[in-house]
């Protein structure tokens, strides 16, 4: 499967053994330098963009406001735009706050650090990009690898196959069997979105000369739940929880307590997106994180070594078990009867 991956995306054994050295560098090279106490923050340089775009506002260049207040304002905004609003519709505009406050504030610290040199690749970074790096994003002198047309045409597949499982599994199975087609059609979009168009877009980037790489990367090949998180599922969320996060909290409360405050707020997050539109399961999306925050510290401990779980066929099996089995506590029944079903309905429709 290597093999073929690396035929399929043209790219040698030495890049993919380098992007996945950086990649895990994030997460258990973070935690390795602040268990040696040698982890620092990088330093500040003002190169004159901050007083050129925004000027020297007081309020903007407080990291509490301008940074954050986006966010908080943008929840609240939303929350007081989808009172009423069918439930589908109230989780959009939640989700979509959140992602949203929480791109100005990953393009707030690159930009606070003096790493924005362009006001086009923050424009493009803030509205044509899911990932959450912003300062890989709008790293000028990054060079990013050619996509072969090998990677152009899978990306293209996944897209379609994606549209198709949707359009036809979804339409096929709702007159029977109507929870299985939700849970095909939910799959659908995902696989469109997150596995196909996304990819296009970090090849059209690429093309453009953006460093940007897929957020998702082969997540089935997992060998473990830190690979997992960490590397393999959504790397938007593992940037902005391990580059944003992390350090800071692991400081206060160690490594392990961070792993575990990570997952916990990534678990309330959800529960804000998924059970309250669905106005039930408060708390199961928030369980099923701890799961997994739990998971990867038992993988590190000493008996998940000895027991072989950071690879191999029994780390496989320990990662599919862990996101799968417990995965009807992240979309729980009410979530995908009163918000994914409507939701669903609502797209066919229009």
């Amino acid at each position: 499967m290597n093999d073929l991956t690396a035929n399929l995306f043209g790219a040698t054994r030495r890049q993919r053994i380098g992007r996945q050295t950086a990649d895990h560098a994030r997460f258990a090279g973070a935690l390795g330098q602040l268990k040696k106490g040698t982890g620092t923050s990088p330093q500040r340089k003002n190169d004159g963009n901050t007083d050129r775009w925004l000027g020297a506002s007081p309020l903007f260049q407080h990291t509490a406001i301008g940074g954050c207040g986006p966010l908080v304002m943008g929840v609240v905004l939303a929350w007081e735009m989808c009172i009423g609003s069918a439930p589908w519709v109230r989780m959009v505009w939640l989700a979509m706050s959140i992602y949203g406050g929480l791109k100005w504030l990953t393009w707030y610290r690159a930009f606070r650090r003096g790493q924005v040199k362009s006001l086009v690749r923050s424009i493009g970074y803030l509205v044509a990009w899911p990932g959450m790096d912003a300062a890989k994003f709008v790293d000028e002198q990054a060079r990013p690898v050619r996509p072969s047309r090998g990677e152009w045409c899978f990306a293209a597949a996944k897209t379609l196959a994606g549209a198709a499982i949707f359009w036809k599994g979804w339409a096929w199975l709702m007159p029977t069997v109507p929870v299985l087609a939700s849970w095909v059609g939910f799959g659908g979009l995902i696989l469109t979105f997150h596995f196909g168009l996304f990819h296009l877009l970090a090849l059209m980037w690429q093309r453009a000369g953006v460093a940007t790489e897929p957020i998702m990367d082969w997540p089935l090949l997992a060998r473990s739940p830190n690979d997992f998180w960490s590397r393999r599922w959504n790397r938007a969320f593992r940037d902005i929880a391990f580059g944003v996060a992390f350090r800071p909290l692991a400081r206060w409360v160690g490594g392990a307590g961070a792993i575990l405050a990570i997952f916990a707020a990534s678990g309330l997050v959800h529960d804000f997106v998924i059970s309250i539109p669905a106005q039930a399961g408060y708390g199961l999306p928030t369980i099923y994180f701890l799961i997994q925050g739990a998971a990867i510290l038992f993988e590190r401990s000493k008996l998940g070594q000895r027991l072989g779980l950071k690879g191999g066929v029994k780390g496989r099996l320990f990662v599919a078990a862990v996101v799968l089995l417990p995965i009807g506590l992240l979309f729980h029944p009410p979530f995908i009867h009163r918000v994914v079903m409507p939701l669903l309905q609502a797209i066919r429709i229009n």
